[in-house]
């Protein structure tokens, strides 16, 4: 076979002379799908190497392919006595892949790079450098930092407007609204998610719409442990009433080249949509984890997932109904969509792969970026996922799944170990076509600066500054575009994201 899993034959040549490399390829998250290219005859045949902790250091792999939390031995790599090496993962994947240093690392990437901010007043100018990520803090359970007074302040502000909303609608309705019809507090501060930093499938997250009750759910968690508190898109835009996101595939090749799939899916609820009702964690996380115990999982939508022209037959059926506005995915999503992830790269390209020769070309990484659509009908990521689940549940990931790893393999593995000239044609046709299903993206990385968020007033011995901002983190926006606001205001949002976080 072209690949073999023992280090120990990799320096000997079969009969015909083909080359033989080595792969470790670990369990979970779909891997039966990481291999299934790689098992096909003639082409690269890979069996499972253990690839975990010391299994990883025993053996020298030309390939390793890890699962979702499968430690890595990056002391270790590139493997020596092998030639060259590729790991599908990059060294700093958790600059994006944690909310918490997502958080930190959009907000200041927009403070210098983008004209918006949080704060700003929608002008509809559709210059295409709108936020595209929602308001977050980054906090720590039972302490309280200036993240948390901040959160804090800016909810206090929010209950405010509230308030004279209610009072203004009260007396110009004349009456107050019925007993039996659910309505927010004049004192509600809005809607917030607050998830833990560092964990998947929809552990830990919960929803508020008051601040006591989100101090309450952080004292209760474990002392010092990193959290999010972001605010909650309360009227999204829905398909027949239930809320979705769109997982959507991005890649960073070996070559540090960026690339974003064109067939990515769209993930659903099985529950009717409710702003009202926190309580239901069903009817706000559309998590396979959190909708497949459900008997309801699987009633609207083949496995709760739809491709992107069910997606967009479903979203004009809406609108036909009159029950939202008109969302064009093609033509205003899809490139809405591209800007944010070339701008997510663009910020944090430079700290996933950080420049270090002896590992410059031999990482690649898979990700998995959600997005939700506000009112707007406007794309916004709400996290990044390392090692995005590859199950083929319902038939559009069924169809979809094999072709996106075939052409991940082709554009990451391929150029790196090419098959060997004499590969025998491909008995599947999915193997046999040259996909072209990935965009490269034009991403001009910036200088990366990492942040410390575990919290100190000193700079890491790697040079990493430290997260603690000293004023109000809820205007990531660039200098000097403020409109409409107080000169404190804008004076305190430019240290705050101009200042802190380098």
């Amino acid at each position: 076979p072209w690949w073999t899993p023992a280090a120990e034959e990799v320096s000997v040549a079969p009969a015909a002379a083909r080359p033989t490399h080595a792969c470790g390829s670990g369990s979970g998250g779909g891997s039966s799908l990481d291999k299934r290219r790689t098992d096909q005859p003639g082409s690269s045949q890979p069996t499972s190497g253990s690839g975990r902790g010391r299994g990883a250091e025993a053996v020298r792999y030309h390939l390793w392919w890890g699962a979702n939390g499968q430690p890595f031995a990056w002391n270790a790599f590139p493997f020596a006595g092998v030639g060259r090496s590729l790991v599908n993962r990059l060294p700093g994947h958790r600059e994006i892949c944690t909310k918490t240093r997502l958080a930190v690392n959009l907000r200041t990437y927009a403070a210098t790079h983008m004209k918006k901010r949080h704060g700003d007043e929608e002008d509809g100018d559709g210059d295409g450098d709108e936020l595209f990520f929602p308001l977050t803090f980054v906090v720590h359970a039972g302490r309280r930092t200036s993240e948390l007074d901040a959160f804090k302040k800016i909810a206090a502000k929010a209950s405010g407007k509230a308030a004279s909303t209610a009072k203004k609608s009260a007396e110009a309705n004349k009456k107050a609204a019925p007993a039996d019809e659910p309505s927010r507090k004049a004192s509600s501060c809005g809607v917030w998610i607050v998830k833990p930093g560092a964990l998947n499938r929809g552990r830990g997250i919960e929803v508020f719409s008051s601040v006591s009750a989100i101090e309450k759910h952080l004292e209760a968690q474990e002392y010092g442990s990193m959290w999010v508190v972001q605010k909650y898109i309360e009227a999204p835009i829905l398909v027949h009433g239930r809320k979705f996101d769109i997982r959507q595939f991005a890649m960073v090749a070996p070559d540090s080249s960026v690339y974003m799939y064109k067939d990515s899916y769209v993930r659903t609820c099985s529950a009717e949509y409710d702003v009202n009702n926190l309580d239901v964690k069903a009817i706000h996380l559309t998590n396979d984890a959190v909708q497949k115990v459900l008997e309801s999982y699987g009633e609207h939508e083949d496995a709760n997932k739809l491709d992107f022209g069910e997606f967009q037959r479903a979203l004009d059926a809406d609108h036909a109904e009159g029950k939202q506005r008109k969302v064009d995915f093609h033509n205003q999503v899809w490139p809405a969509m591209v800007r944010a992830v070339q701008h997510v790269f663009a910020a944090t390209l430079n700290g996933l792969n950080p420049d270090r020769p002896e590992r410059k070309e031999h990482c690649f990484e898979l990700f998995g970026l959600d997005f939700m659509l506000d009112e707007r009908g406007a794309p916004v990521l709400i996290e990044v996922n390392t090692s995005p689940a590859l199950f083929r549940h319902g038939r559009c990931l069924t169809e979809m799944m094999p072709k996106m790893m075939e052409e991940c393999v082709q554009k990451c593995v391929d150029t790196v170990f090419p098959p060997p000239p004499d590969t025998p044609p491909e008995t599947s046709s999915v193997h046999s076509e040259k996909l072209e299903r990935w965009l490269r993206l034009d991403v001009a990385p910036v200088k990366f600066t990492p942040v410390d968020v575990g919290g100190g007033a000193r700079r890491t011995a790697g040079g990493a500054a430290s997260f603690q901002p000293r004023t109000s983190p809820f205007q990531p926006g660039g200098a000097g575009t403020a409109k409409s606001k107080s000169t404190e205001t804008q004076r305190s949002a430019k240290m705050s994201h101009a200042g802190s976080f380098k």
